[in-house]
């Protein structure tokens, strides 16, 4: 873990979570750290708006990696492997899903724990789960409810910021 080995700067990190496997190859992925909550997450994907298609019909339970070997894609498009997902969820509590995914991204993203949303998976229509923290089209909140769509036959995983979801107004529960 490069946090508590004192990593502190956001950035790509090359990282084996098969250790001590000799059989698999490590690899790389973005990672962001708060020192101050002392967490760090990973990022899984991250698209343009405009790249939405290419996910748009597909799980995460599916292998729908796309460059996933470079996240420095994440501004334009980055998914990783199943069995990336896999291995991260494994050795880490928390992910994180981005669109338009920036230096300092301050919209348009959820941070979640493994334990309490498992997006990998998660197979569900408007199932209420709780987030870390959110923003979705302006509206945000931390340490609230969040309703979630997701099917291997059908569509990608979603979240409804709109409407009354999770017996609020706007889908949140703080």
């Amino acid at each position: 873990d490069h946090m508590n080995a004192g990593e502190t700067t956001d950035g790509e990190y090359l990282i084996n979570p098969y250790y001590p496997s000799t059989w698999k190859k490590p690899f790389k992925v973005y990672c962001q750290f708060d020192t101050n909550k002392h967490i760090a997450w990973t990022l899984a994907t991250s698209w343009r708006k405009d790249r939405n298609y290419m996910f748009q019909a597909r799980s995460f339970a599916q292998n729908t990696a796309v460059e996933s070997d470079m996240p420095s894609q994440m501004q334009d498009v980055y998914r990783m492997t199943l069995e990336q997902m896999e291995a991260i969820r494994t050795n880490s509590d928390i992910w994180r899903s981005s669109c338009n995914m920036q230096k300092d991204p301050q919209q348009d993203f959820v941070i979640a724990k493994f334990s309490e949303m498992d997006f990998i998976s998660f197979s569900g229509g408007g199932t209420c789960k709780k987030m870390m923290k959110y923003d979705i089209r302006g509206k945000s909140c931390n340490d609230c409810n969040a309703p979630w769509w997701q099917s291997s036959d059908g569509y990608a995983l979603h979240i409804d910021s709109g409407g009354d979801h999770c017996g609020t107004n706007g889908g949140v529960v703080q």
